[in-house]
């Protein structure tokens, strides 16, 4: 026994298992106990559950391959590791056609019946449901089905229509259960003692397990479903409310109730989901589902009740060399369900644990005693300690953050458009409204195009309306910049709740209370990119959305994808259904004018002319360059309140970025000069050393040293001491000064990042002009690639670049200025230095971006050049003649974008001049090859596009040949862009000949 349980520590496996019990079996027939019995003193009951067999006479020698391996491993684990099913649970889809009913038979012949011997279990403890493969599509009937979709819309009208039509077992209502005849008579084959009221619609029983009384109903979601073997059904398929609360209601009393329904939720019209999927938590009962092709075992709970759903996975689907084929063991004790996931392994022809989706092919969940309360009191829902740090937590948020003027900001799916009308707001509030209780949303735009202040303003109108009607989510803002450390360990939600003075059972109780939506702001500012969900945070949390914004320049499209989508705990794949970005469009001239309008409004001044926004329009269409600058709302606001002092000295000319924030600082600096009385000018000094020691950090906010920044000259750094440190009571005075606010205590960041930003290229711009040795300094403490707002400050800097180039020449023979070279040669390509005439062999610029340089014949021989971006150069006749060229980056494919859905299918045109695509969206695309512009979009389709063709006369005689479910072939010709529609009903499209696309159009269709 002794070494038995020492071995359990020693291997955490299923040879753990064995061991536990083999130990727990021996003690307890020692001392006379039920080995079944649980720790809790509940017992364990045991379910095999299985799914999505797909019987078909064509593929039996392969089904019988894996049932042989599944009968093979359930003895394993019955032999070896005490595995027993007390009951099997089978989720639908028997058969690949319920039309053909010899396909049942050999279900139960070589499946069903070889099983439960397996097992020794009798066949009245098999459970099953229908699936949509086993209905007869045959008899499906478009007409009652539509009919029944369009007239019962919501929960009343639908259930009047389950009391009425079927509900009581009638002769006459057969015509909605016509597609289920063949499962039926195969139903009806299976004597099972434990039924105790049958219906046309679902089944209920009850029985006993080792002392636990199980109730198990059979719910039908397939009475509607086409059959279909795409997506054609998902989101429009009705259960009813009152057909599980039917079923539930005679199993009220047993001690677990058990729930058998081929979809998932998801596969259900959003009203009949909710209603459904509520009815499942109040009753608490356990919902086993197939129809996915892999599982997906999870819990949730919310303030109704938990629910634990298992989303079986597919036990057999056409091909077991290639698709996944997999089994569930669910054992269920008092205070846990474990989850033994079985993966189906072609190599040795065998199940194994299923490492995939779960550590060592296991999971467990731990199971509530007690539903949620129902009351809806305030004080039941959460103690007052709580209440009062929410209370908290939400003021001090709310007083950090600054709701400027704010004009309604406009949105786009694709970043490549930057001309849009689709209201921001209103696309948040879908994603905030939308089915899914948890999701995450990315907002992206350029630096100053409101993405916090739209946030700022949303929290706000969100904390207005929290806690009312007790259905708001509470609103939680977070700023990333500082909690680079946190957000890599998947802490800093806990850490910043535990910041107001939350304990870890405050917490816990939020995690599993209403909803939560969580504002992460400024992505782009942690010091390096990091996956948000790595550690799974977010998981813990029953019913949280997230909201991400960052700069789009952070961020390809890849990082979308790999950075911001949560990972399925058990699939460990990312959830694509869950994520959306959206893009910040430019401000447009509508929006622009509305600005105007409304600033002059505040605007204080005795100069009429300057009140009246056409002034402003004016002059931003007459400046060169001003009207791109007024399409970002920071840059906006900053114009309009420099245009003025910038017409009045004639400054017209330095009229850019860098241009307007010198003549907004100065003016900032001036007023606080006044204001604080202060003949001291080291505001500039101050925030350029203060703004670069950050970047060098790589910090967004920073703490009070406990030492000077500063170390050479002894008056400025006795001032600027006493401006970072309380030694001195004036600091705060002259901190005001500049345009940086308070975190929190003795912690402090820029008013806005582009402000750091400035001040930061100010100072390397400073350092260059005092000399090559302070700007080798200066430059050579971190490379500025992927800085391009600095890198843009400085372009447009005037300033000497011969302190630049010396330190290229310089980096030939010392190695150890590489990344001021780096970046000396990274600005010299900004400010569109020419480099022809210079010697640039055996310079050392690891990192530099390049991009757009003209190198035509130069000599780059034995360079250092690893890292370099190239993209767009010329680099004709260039000599790179034993040039280090790891890593370097000459550009990007091209890529189409269009396309809302996954791209099934791609042809090239016989002349290289097209691309044609057909998507999941619905759509065909045809594309112009040499330009990537799309072409046109014909029309026809209602379903997905699986495969298309082009012929050999060339893409004005294409083809996409598309077979939905009862509507024959649809032929697309490009040719004036029409569609036709033959009747077709077998086409090899793999190897199919188009030889003529008349004979397509007339009907005909050659099939070798």
């Amino acid at each position: 026994m002794l070494l038995s349980w020492g071995f359990v520590f020693i291997n955490p496996t299923y040879v753990t298992l064995k061991y536990i019990c083999v130990a727990a079996s021996l003690r307890h027939e020692h001392e006379g106990i039920n080995t079944k019995r649980g720790r809790l003193g509940m017992s364990e009951v045991t379910m095999l559950h299985v799914s999505d067999l797909h019987m078909e006479a064509a593929c039996l020698k392969d089904i019988k391959i894996v049932l042989d391996a599944l009968f093979a491993d359930l003895k394993l684990l019955r032999e070896q590791y005490m595995l027993t099913p007390d009951l099997v649970l089978f989720t639908g889809d028997f058969v690949s056609s319920g039309s053909i009913y010899s396909e049942f038979e050999l279900a139960r012949q070589h499946f069903v019946t070889p099983l439960m011997q397996s097992l020794n279990l009798s066949e009245d403890v098999f459970f099953f449901t229908p699936g949509n493969h086993d209905i007869d599509k045959l008899k499906w009937d478009e007409v009652v089905v539509n009919g029944i979709r369009a007239t019962y819309t919501n929960t009343k009208t639908l259930n009047e229509f389950f009391d009425n039509n079927l509900y009581q077992s009638d002769p006459n209502k057969t015509r909605y259960f016509k597609t289920l005849h063949n499962f039926k008579l195969f139903k009806g084959n299976f004597n099972n003692s434990h039924q105790i009221e049958p219906r046309d619609l679902f089944s209920i029983y009850q029985l006993t397990v080792d002392g636990v009384k199980l109730g198990i109903t059979c719910l039908n979601s397939v009475w509607l479903a086409s059959g279909g073997e795409n997506d054609i059904d998902r989101g429009n398929l009705l259960v009813c409310e009152r057909q599980v609360d039917s079923a539930l209601e005679k199993i009220n009393d047993c001690d677990v109730k058990i729930a058998l329904m081929h979809h998932p939720l998801d596969w259900l019209v959003d009203f009949d989901r909710i209603d459904v999927e509520n009815s499942f938590r109040r009753r608490s009962a356990l919902l086993f589902t197939g129809h996915l092709r892999e599982p997906k075992p999870k819990i949730t709970q919310n303030a109704i009740g938990e629910l634990f759903n298992i989303e079986g996975g597919t036990l057999f689907k056409g091909n077991r060399k290639t698709k996944y084929q997999g089994y569930t063991i669910i054992r269920m004790e008092q205070d846990k369900i474990g989850v033994y996931l079985r993966k189906y392994i072609d190599d040795g022809r065998r199940f194994d644990k299923d490492v995939d989706r779960a550590p060592d092919g296991y999971l467990w969940f731990p199971r509530t005693s007690k539903k949620p309360s129902q009351s809806t009191k305030k004080d039941a829902l959460q103690p007052p300690d709580v209440d009062a740090h929410i209370t908290s937590m939400l003021d001090d948020i709310q007083s950090r953050l600054n709701v400027p003027m704010y004009i309604p900001l406009t949105c786009s799916h694709d970043i490549l458009i930057r001309d849009s009308e689709t209201d921001l707001e209103g696309e948040v509030d879908k994603f905030l409204c939308g089915n899914t209780q948890s999701g995450v949303l990315l907002i992206l735009g350029d630096s100053g195009s409101g993405k916090s202040t739209f946030c700022a303003r949303l929290f706000a109108r969100l904390r207005k309306a929290y806690p009312g009607g007790g259905r708001a989510p509470l609103p939680v803002f977070i700023k990333l910049g500082p909690l680079y450390d946190s957000v890599k360990t998947g802490a800093f939600v806990d850490d910043e709740l535990r910041r107001y003075e939350f304990d870890q059972s405050e917490i816990d109780r939020l995690k599993q209370g209403k909803g939560v939506i969580f504002f992460l702001d400024g992505y782009n500012e942690l010091s390096e990119k990091v996956w948000l969900f790595e550690k799974d945070w977010l998981n813990g949390w029953t019913n949280a959305k997230v909201i991400i914004t960052c700069r789009s320049q952070h961020l390809s499209k890849s990082d979308e994808f790999l950075l911001f989508r949560r990972v399925d705990q058990v699939t460990n794949r990312p959830d694509n259904e869950g994520f959306r970005s959206l893009y910040i469009t430019p401000f447009s001239e509508k929006q622009i004018d509305s600005y105007l309008q409304a600033f002059v409004q505040t605007l204080v001044t005795n100069e009429k002319q300057w009140k009246n926004s056409d002034t402003y329009k004016k002059l931003i269409l007459e400046i060169y360059n001003l009207k791109e600058l007024s399409s970002n709302p920071l840059l906006l606001n900053i114009i309009v309140k420099t245009l003025p002092s910038l017409i009045k000295n004639d400054k017209v000319d330095s009229i850019n970025r860098n241009g307007i924030y010198s003549e907004f600082i100065r003016q900032w600096f001036e007023k606080e000069r006044v204001r604080l009385k202060s003949t001291e000018d080291h505001f500039f000094e101050f925030a350029e050393v203060l703004a670069f020691e950050m970047f060098i950090e790589g910090k967004i906010q920073t703490e009070l040293p406990e030492k000077s920044l500063f170390g050479k000259k002894k008056a400025q750094e006795s001032l600027l001491y006493k401006l970072l440190t309380s030694e001195d009571d004036n600091y705060a005075k002259f901190r005001s000064g500049c345009p940086i606010q308070r975190v929190k205590d003795g912690t402090f960041t820029f008013m806005h990042k582009s402000y750091q930003e400035y001040f930061a290229a100010r100072w390397i711009k400073r350092a260059i002009s005092e000399g090559s040795e302070d700007a080798i300094d200066a430059l050579n403490r971190r490379l500025l690639t992927g800085e391009s707002a600095i890198i843009a400050f400085l372009s447009e800097m005037v300033g000497d670049n011969g302190a630049l180039l010396n330190i290229l020449k310089e980096s030939k023979t010392n190695s150890a200025i590489e990344t001021a070279a780096s970046n000396a040669a990274t600005i010299l390509n900004a400010r569109r230095f020419c480099f022809s005439g210079h010697d640039l062999s055996g310079v050392r610029i690891p990192g530099a971006d390049l991009s757009c340089v003209v190198l035509d014949r130069m000599d780059l021989s034995k360079a250092d050049l690893r890292d370099v971006s190239f993209r767009k150069a010329f680099l004709r006749d260039t000599n790179l003649t034993g040039s280090r060229m790891e890593g370097v980056e000459f550009g990007e494919m091209p890529y189409l974008q269009g396309h809302s859905k996954d791209i099934n299918s791609v042809a090239i045109s016989p002349d290289g001049t097209k691309i044609v695509s057909g998507s999941a969206d619905k759509t065909l695309r045809i594309w112009d090859m040499t330009t990537g512009n799309l072409i046109n979009i014909p029309q026809g389709h209602s379903s997905s596009v699986n495969s298309l063709a082009v012929s050999l006369q060339g893409i004005n005689q294409a083809a996409c040949i598309h077979i939905p479910y009862s509507q024959g072939v649809i032929i697309t010709t490009t040719n004036n862009f029409h569609t036709v529609r033959a009747d077709c009903y077998a086409v090899n499209l793999t190897v199919m000949s188009l030889q003529s696309i008349n004979q397509i159009a007339g009907g005909h269709i050659p099939y070798p």
